[in-house]
């Protein structure tokens, strides 16, 4: 069973990737069914997944997740359910040491602050911008100490598009970012440059939360 991810249309970025976990699929009716992820290196392991949506045609990318539902699944599907980030017993691991697709230096942070979720970095009119999302306010004593507590704000968006996940793509939706033209890469709450960015995703800035179970607010995915 395969899941299809692009970008918008006439859209490019030169990085755009991102993690999500806990998939699920709605059957007719809306009940949700775990799409159990395949253990396939580089790209995806039981637990995540690592989507690529890049631009250039050198790098190799990655557009589609495998995976299977228990007893073959439903003969038809409504809807699908991801969470885009890290787990939190694996957000703050060694990356040295972490199992792919968790070996990405250009996506990890510190232990404290674990990886970037998202990151997408484009060129909007000449300019160059950038939007990276991941967990903040987590406390050790130290940036190269794993926390022990979760994270003040998590900034774990789940998100649950309706349409038919096996034959539709899910897209992300680069314009909703370009008019900003600016670089948020951390400082949610209090960055007048992660505003309107940070707005896109429905998280809350002093919660890092959505206002309720499934980011209906965020204008960054949608299935078509």
């Amino acid at each position: 069973m395969e899941i299809h991810f692009g970008i918008a249309k006439d859209a490019a970025a030169h990085n755009l990737q991102f993690y999500i976990y806990d998939v699920e699929l709605l059957d007719e009716q809306g009940t949700a069914q775990p799409l159990t992820l395949r253990d396939e290196a580089p790209w995806q392991s039981a637990q995540v997944a690592l989507i690529d949506l890049a631009g250039d045609a050198v790098t190799q990318r990655h557009r589609t997740i495998r995976g299977s539902v228990n007893a073959g699944g439903a003969a038809k599907y409504s809807g699908i359910r991801f969470t885009v980030g890290v787990p939190f017993a694996l957000n703050h691991a060694n990356p040295l040491t972490a199992a792919a697709p968790l070996d990405r230096g250009e996506l990890f942070w510190t232990w404290q602050s674990g990886y970037k979720f998202l990151r997408v970095d484009f060129v909007a009119d000449g300019k160059e911008s950038s939007f990276h999302l991941g967990s903040t306010g987590c406390s050790s004593p130290s940036a190269l100490r794993p926390p022990t507590t979760p994270c003040a704000q998590p900034n774990r968006m789940r998100v649950e598009l309706r349409g038919d996940p096996l034959h539709q793509v899910v897209r992300f939706q680069l314009p909703a970012l370009v008019a900003n033209h600016s670089a948020c890469t951390g400082n949610y709450a209090h960055d007048s440059a992660c505003k309107e960015v940070y707005a896109a995703t429905a998280l809350q800035p002093d919660s890092g939360v959505c206002p309720d179970p499934y980011c209906t607010g965020q204008r960054l995915w949608v299935l078509e």
